[in-house]
């Protein structure tokens, strides 16, 4: 997890720890210890947490839950990760009744004294750009939480800068925005207004006098690039604010006149990793999805927007991929089902080619974690299996190609 736990450096003369076990983790009684968390923002982000939910037992039979602390809510409340990757608010006090004992992490992540890795349920190995993600993440939510309940500003740190002020959303009544009802925060992080108006998806588009404000991460309903005016009273870092469109805090971009909004969105989404023609690689020792699950993740999206498509025809590996859902199994268990109930001979070269095609689609997928949706040579590949597939159909012992280029769509 990077072991950045970070309790202050004071932390252990306040909570009276001898100065020769500070490093290998911090021990106290846990009602001591729960009383002084309970006085609220004890624990800093990045902190790491062992907590016993059981009540018998003692060191040895209990099994001690790493938490990682990633914000501070109020009082005795933390948002808080789970070694699942969950996200959630946990009372880390005496008042929590189903908490027996707590411990904490070393100042630099060591595991407290007495716990073996037999009694912890812990976080895998994760680099600190995927730790940094996840601080990010669980902050935003409890930003959103704290204006919720219209709580002030906090300090946030531990994320390779000095901690600051993140201004939070004073509750106030949705107000209609867009056709919607959002949340309208008063002061600090404001709600942005409904996209602007433009063309979008690979047109050239000019920054105007005075300048745009464009959304620098994507939403779950809008992309990088879309242009928001900027609230009155957001709260401004530079070129950079940080406002609320729907439910989520996000920051928005100042780009200057004459600035090409496409390319800036290109080159951010370049930076971010952000390909929708690619699909999010495995992290060490994640469980291999199944086939279906991977087509589950891909999106589909129209060819041919930022070049022209030069086969002719709707796409159809969107409705292929269906159809091998529907089906079951995966691309080569299909290939052995065509191959036995088609009726064409195992000795036809064209078995050889349709096995083959259907190992690159899916290793495509399986491996190299493409989007056959979004990729136009993907597209040629699934017409020459269903090419194959055609002609074997309507004569399995002689195939004929007549029609092939206008079967695939390959213009003359």
């Amino acid at each position: 997890l990077g072991r950045q736990g970070d309790l202050g450096p004071s932390l252990g003369s306040r909570l009276g720890v001898p100065r020769g076990q500070r490093s290998q983790g911090l021990y106290l009684p846990v009602a001591r210890l729960m009383a002084l968390v309970s006085g609220g923002g004890l624990l800093a982000q990045g902190t790491l947490v062992y907590v016993d939910y059981d009540s018998g037992g003692g060191v040895g039979f209990n099994e001690y839950h790493e938490r990682l602390i990633i914000s501070h809510i109020q009082g005795d409340e933390y948002f808080v990760a789970s070694p699942t990757f969950d996200l959630f608010i946990e009372q880390l006090s005496a008042g929590n009744g189903d908490i027996a004992d707590m411990r904490l992490g070393g100042l630099n992540g060591e595991v407290p004294i007495g716990l073996g890795a037999d009694v912890i349920f812990g976080f895998g190995v994760i680099n600190r750009v995927q730790r940094n993600g996840l601080l990010l993440e669980g902050e935003r939510m409890a930003v959103l939480e704290r204006a919720h309940r219209g709580i002030g500003a906090v300090a946030v740190g531990g994320i390779g800068a000095a901690a600051v002020a993140v201004p939070v959303p004073a509750a106030l009544p949705p107000v209609a925005l867009g056709g919607a009802a959002v949340a309208a925060p008063a002061a600090g992080v404001q709600a942005a207004v409904a996209p602007l108006s433009g063309p979008r998806g690979g047109l050239k588009r000019l920054v105007p006098p005075g300048g745009a404000w464009v959304l620098d991460e994507p939403t779950a309903d809008y992309d990088i690039g879309d242009v928001f005016a900027l609230p009155v009273g957001a709260a401004q870092l530079g070129g950079s604010a940080l406002v609320v469109i729907g439910r989520e805090v996000c920051v928005l971009k100042e780009l200057l006149e004459g600035a090409d909004i496409f390319e800036y969105s290109r080159a951010r989404s370049d930076m971010l990793n952000l390909d929708k023609r690619t699909m999010p690689m495995p992290f060490r020792g994640e469980v291999e999805p199944t086939f279906g699950q991977l087509v589950g993740q891909m999106d589909a999206f129209p060819l041919g927007v930022e070049y022209e498509n030069p086969l002719v025809g709707p796409p159809t590996v969107d409705w292929a991929l269906r159809a091998v859902g529907t089906q079951g199994g995966d691309l080569l268990s299909r290939h052995q089902r065509w191959r036995s109930e088609s009726g064409v001979k195992g000795s036809n070269p064209i078995v050889h080619e349709h096995h083959l095609l259907s190992m690159l689609l899916q290793y495509a997928v399986c491996f190299d974690r493409l989007n056959l949706k979004g990729l136009l040579c993907m597209e040629l590949a699934w017409r020459r299996l269903q090419l194959h597939e055609s002609a074997v159909s309507e004569n399995p012992e002689c195939p004929s190609y007549e029609g092939a280029r206008h079967f695939m769509g390959i213009q003359q």
